[in-house]
């Protein structure tokens, strides 16, 4: 069982003045941070945990801090910035699930792979919460 924060890289396009993204070919970019179904960390100690509540990362640290070691998106880094793919996170605490993610991804398909890629799969809970606050606006340069 994984919490953490993720983002999905994908393409858009503008029609008729409304942004419209491309998951025909998306893929899933997760930084996972095992814990218990308490939410309680275990044997995390590969970065700083720097989010509000000292047990996650943000995503602006996790990209500019270059803590995405996969070689795949080394270039990612140097010529986007943390908030220009749609991102989210996966909040884990008192055996429930919460799933914050940009309302642009909020699709059946990325929410499976999104279970599946944190194993939270066999949590009864879970809630998807399609955040449109500025917190999750994507596709900034």
């Amino acid at each position: 069982m994984n919490k953490g924060i993720f983002w999905v890289i994908c393409g858009y396009e503008i029609i008729n003045g409304k942004l419209t993204v491309d998951i025909s070919d998306y893929k899933l970019l997760p930084i996972l941070i095992p814990c218990d179904d308490d939410g309680s960390v275990i044997d995390y100690t590969s970065t700083l945990l720097n989010s509000k509540k000292g047990n996650s990362i943000t995503h602006k640290d996790a990209w500019n801090n270059k803590i995405i070691t996969d070689k795949e998106y080394a270039k990612l880094l140097r010529n986007y910035s943390y908030n220009y793919f749609p991102r989210g996170r996966v909040e884990i605490g008192k055996r429930k699930v919460t799933i914050f993610l940009s309302p642009y991804i909020h699709h059946e398909s990325i929410i499976n792979d999104i279970i599946k890629t944190f194993r939270i799969d066999a949590v009864s809970d879970i809630k998807v919460v399609a955040d449109n606050s500025s917190h999750y606006a994507c596709f900034k340069m």
